[in-house]
């Protein structure tokens, strides 16, 4: 019988530091049980990319370019869907490498478990050798950090959400391709869609890939904001789609603020010093884990910088629950209004 084929679906924008290291990996995958296509989108990048990508496909048959030129990651996962040949789709990052076995091996475990996507674990790597590119993997890697249920953290087995999945193509298409009003969290969305329609999803530690995290502790900021924010947009379309972790950041910081204030109050009373730490909890209590972890880390990696990473975690998290926060507000905000106008409208 004919091998079935796996469609890489590749979105790109300013990758240059890394796509050619990614499409070989993809170049090099193992295509004992499958063939392969990969099928690189790019987002009308600056940097290059688009053009080391047209250089590579010039000298390999398999490689085919696309230009993006919505320059948004979902329209990208749904041009690859129309274009894609494979029976499977593999939707894959281009910050990323992939062992040689990547993708028959999900391929495999996917039939074995009953599955319609599958996914390998997750490896983190610093994006340079740089102090700030430690710590951001520090903290993007740590279970404290992102949540032992993190696609960076989770464990063998069925799971919720998948990194780098390959799916079975059809799938994807009977849900309606992904959901193009998103920027990010396209994916939480999309695994969600599959599990309300009786699939399952499953991640293998037969085979992995390595995920470079943010290159500065700005990037990393930046990464914690926008995800907060996007959870937000996805709360507003279909809360069951995140997961208790996703809202514990916003939690956090409503306790850190309401704390804040009750101590400011407590000041203004003189109130005994006992009762004023009582009331700041949350702070201490998250500095407290935040520099348990770190020391764990530190001791792990033999790294004594890590010993400073309690402030991070706790920069992080807020970051994380303000943007989700920002963004709620905004939402609310935009329907009081348009409310507002239809009630005036209709009187």
């Amino acid at each position: 019988m004919p091998k079935p084929t796996i469609s890489v679906i590749l979105p790109v924008f300013n990758e240059a530091q890394f796509i050619e290291k990614t499409l070989q990996t993809l170049l090099k995958q193992k295509q004992d049980i499958c063939d392969i296509e990969i099928l690189v989108i790019d987002g009308m990048s600056t940097d290059g990319s688009y053009e080391i990508v047209r250089k590579i496909a010039l000298q390999n048959s398999s490689v085919h370019s696309f230009q993006n030129t919505m320059r948004k990651t979902p329209f990208a996962f749904n041009i690859g869907l129309r274009e894609a040949q494979g029976e499977y789709v593999a939707i894959l990052g281009a910050h990323s490498e992939y062992n040689p076995d990547y993708l028959s091996v999900c391929l495999a475990e996917l039939k074995t478990h009953g599955a319609v996507g599958c996914s390998g674990k997750l490896y983190s790597k610093p994006a340079t050798q740089s102090l700030q590119a430690q710590i951001s993997l520090w903290v993007l890697s740590h279970p404290f950090g992102v949540s032992g249920s993190s696609f960076r953290t989770q464990l063998e087995g069925y799971a919720d959400t998948i990194p780098y999945p390959v799916f079975l193509k059809r799938v994807l298409l009977d849900l309606g391709g992904y959901d193009e009003s998103f920027t990010r969290n396209q994916d939480n969305d999309m695994n969600y869609r599959i599990r309300q329609a009786g699939h399952k999803l499953y991640v293998t530690g037969k085979t992995s890939c390595v995920y470079y995290t943010r290159s500065s502790l700005r990037g990393l900021i930046d990464y914690a904001y926008g995800n907060g924010s996007w959870c937000a947009v996805s709360f507003r379309t279909e809360p069951k789609s995140l997961g208790l972790r996703h809202y514990i950041p916003a939690l956090f910081l409503i306790a850190v603020i309401c704390s804040t204030l009750s101590a400011i109050v407590g000041i203004l009373l003189h109130l005994p010093v006992g009762i004023l730490v009582l009331l700041l909890t949350p702070i201490w209590l998250h500095l407290l884990i935040g520099t348990v972890a770190s020391i764990q880390i530190a001791y792990q990696k033999k790294a004594l910088p890590a010993l400073l990473l309690a402030p991070l975690f706790f920069a992080f998290h807020l970051t994380y629950g303000y943007g989700f926060l920002r963004q709620f507000a905004g939402i609310v905000l935009k329907m009081f209004t348009v409310s507002k106008t239809k009630i005036q409208t209709e009187l």
